[in-house]
């Protein structure tokens, strides 16, 4: 299937290049019917056939490999004391002085 589109491609390719150069060269070619291409012997000449064969493909890839931290880039926060806290004696925008 996979060789397949890509001979369509091919073909679709060719034509679309030479189709441009006898267009750019003032060559007049016989008018083609809506829906239908003609090609020249010298448009046709680098066109050929190749037998297709049924091939299983997958479209994934298999790797192994791990997370990690970048320790480069990283650091552990920890806290200077392991301790709770119990009771909050003063709250945002308080004024707090020294205690004698």
């Amino acid at each position: 299937m996979v060789i397949a589109a890509a001979g369509v491609i091919r073909i679709i390719v060719l034509w679309s290049v030479l189709g441009h150069r006898a267009s750019d060269a003032g060559t007049a070619a016989a008018p083609a019917l809506r829906g239908q291409v003609k090609l020249r012997a010298e448009q046709l000449a680098p066109l050929g056939t190749q037998v297709l064969t049924a091939t299983a493909f997958h479209d994934a890839v298999l790797a192994e490999g791990e997370l990690a931290v970048n320790a480069d880039t990283t650091t552990r926060v920890f806290s200077p004391y392991s301790a709770g806290v119990i009771n909050v004696l003063a709250g945002v925008g308080d004024r707090v002085r020294r205690a004698a």
